[in-house]
């Protein structure tokens, strides 16, 4: 299978960059990012490809930033490692695509069972609204300096683009989708209620452990009202 095989080499030379060899390597979610859980002198990390244009990288790199500066203020992240280049993206390019390599380290810690009382309780949604709290007040005092760790703003992609078409029968729902981004656009953006936020803070990233949480996957990190967050969380 070509495309198998292109897989394949794809993680190979991803685990060059990060010393993980491929054959330690399992399968962890399938989704638009390719996770995979590998081994590097003996140790378990997470292996993420991201296909993007090489333009992405400085998200890639802001991301990363954001996560370092969070864990060094109190919140439980799971932290990237450098690859064997000094950078904390390794960049895969080739004439059919280019990939964004990145490895973050395992941390202790479990997925949140909502069938479980013992878990899904008033304490840990106290928990959970605290370390958004303190997320929040960090935002405000963040403060990024080099443009190429930067971050997309709340209506960055396709579904805000100008020339977004959802073909003829659906003129009416596109109206309606423009009023609302106007009335959005009107909104104050203050360091009070404006800010970088997780931007996707629903329980399938976090982890618990003991009385912690552990906040993962920030790759939807954006700038974006602090409401957002709690909006998700809800």
């Amino acid at each position: 299978n070509n495309n198998l095989n292109y897989k394949m080499q794809l993680l190979n030379q991803a685990g060059i960059f990060f010393h993980a060899n491929l054959e330690q390597m399992r399968c962890l979610k399938k989704s638009a990012n390719m996770i995979y859980e590998c081994k590097i002198n003996g140790e378990r990390f997470i292996l993420r490809l991201i296909e993007r244009s090489p333009e992405f990288a400085h998200f890639v790199r802001g991301e990363i930033n954001w996560i370092n500066y969070l864990g060094d203020n109190g919140i439980q992240v799971l932290r990237a490692i450098p690859s064997l280049h000094g950078d904390y993206v390794a960049m895969i390019k080739d004439e059919r695509s280019c990939y964004l390599a990145s490895c973050f380290m395992i941390g202790k810690g479990h997925h949140v069972n909502p069938d479980n009382p013992h878990e899904w309780n008033d304490l840990l949604f106290e928990k959970w609204g605290q370390t958004m709290g303190k997320m929040h007040a960090l935002s405000k005092n963040y403060v990024i300096k080099d443009i190429s760790m930067s971050r997309p703003n709340w209506n960055y992609g396709p579904l805000f683009s100008s020339d977004l078409n959802l073909g003829p029968r659906e003129d009416n729902i596109l109206k309606i989708w423009r009023h609302l981004l106007n009335e959005l656009e009107s909104l104050p953006k203050d360091r009070d209620s404006y800010g970088l936020v997780h931007n996707d803070f629903h329980q399938n990233n976090i982890l618990i452990y003991g009385s912690d949480i552990i906040v993962i996957d920030f790759d939807d990190s954006r700038f974006n009202w602090f409401a957002c967050d709690i909006a998700i969380f809800l």
